[in-house]
C-alpha cells in the first residue's frame, strides 16, 4: 500500500509541476504536497477506537 501511495503521490506532484511555468510551479506543487500530507499526519494521531483483546487458547 505504501508503494502505491508513493507512486500516486509522485505522479500527482509531477503533473502539478508539469502544468506550471518555470520556477512558479514549485511553490504550487509544494502547497499540494503539504495539503496532502497534513491531513494524513493528523489521522495518525488519532488512537484506535477499540483495542482487540488477545485471544485465549482453548
Amino acid at each position: 500500500m505504501q508503494q502505491l501511495g508513493g507512486s500516486v503521490g509522485t505522479a500527482v506532484l509531477a503533473a502539478v509541476l508539469a502544468r506550471g511555468r518555470g520556477a512558479a510551479a514549485f511553490p504550487h506543487a509544494f502547497l499540494w504536497s503539504t495539503a496532502c500530507t497534513v491531513p494524513a499526519a493528523l489521522v495518525t494521531l488519532v488512537p484506535p477506537a477499540q483495542v482487540a483483546a488477545p485471544e485465549r487458547p482453548s
